[in-house]
């Protein structure tokens, strides 16, 4: 509706517009029924369904990521994985997934920022999935809680039939900072019917009494993959 103004005063009905005095002033009106309503532009609806996509999905991974990390994941953690998944070339899970290769956990307590230089090769058989873990030097923890640390690898895989993923999770012993360094296998039984799976490195140095502290615990997810 629009104002009007001048030294012709109009009133009534004039080719489809309608001319008002009011309180206001006097306006100009189209006919009832005569304005047609915007529509959804077709690149924002497109995207509007594949945010939707991307946040279900997400949502599912999300939640097996929060119970592998507990108290060690950062705030804004969902916000950082949403924003790798929608650089996916499509919404299936495997590249959703792929798109977390690399995710620090809590990137103010990275495993990048320990510089151990670990290298990461996992191998298939017929009854295991191992991972092969080696290490160029020990984890670069500042005054840390005890003279040890350790390595832990956790399992999430989704099941063909399955309503529920299936967890595991293998620890290293403790590793004292004076030891030579280790390498490590971490086996796991391979699951018939594996869709997809996910994979996280933790290392962490413990207090004497076995207490992991966030500021001495880093979590990276290193693997995702389809199978």
């Amino acid at each position: 509706m629009a104002l009007t103004s001048g030294i012709i005063k109009l009133s009534g009905t004039i080719d489809g517009f309608t001319f008002v005095n009011s309180k206001y002033g006097r306006h100009i009106r189209r006919a009832r029924g005569t304005v047609k309503k915007a529509s959804l532009n077709s690149v924002l609806q497109k995207n509007s369904e594949r945010t939707k996509i991307i946040s279900k999905s997400g949502s599912e991974i999300y939640e097996e990521i929060k119970e592998i990390s507990g108290k060690f994941k950062e705030g804004q953690l969902w916000q950082k994985m949403i924003a790798r998944m929608m650089r996916a070339g499509n919404t299936n899970i495997e590249s959703l997934l792929n798109t977390l290769i690399g995710m620090e956990i809590n990137s103010a307590h990275s495993v990048d920022a320990l510089q151990t230089g670990f290298e990461i090769s996992p191998t298939l058989d017929k009854k295991s999935l191992i991972v092969n873990l080696n290490y160029k030097q020990h984890p670069n923890f500042k005054n840390p809680p005890s003279n040890n640390y350790f390595f832990e690898v956790f399992l999430t895989r989704w099941i063909k039939g399955k309503a529920d993923p299936l967890f595991e999770r293998v620890p290293t012993d403790l590793v004292s900072f004076n030891d030579k360094l280790w390498s490590f296998e971490f086996e796991f039984t391979r699951q018939k019917n594996t869709k997809y799976q996910l994979m996280v490195l933790k290392v962490c140095s413990p207090d004497e009494n076995g207490y992991e502290y966030v500021g001495y615990t880093g979590m990276k997810i290193i693997g995702a993959s389809s199978i």
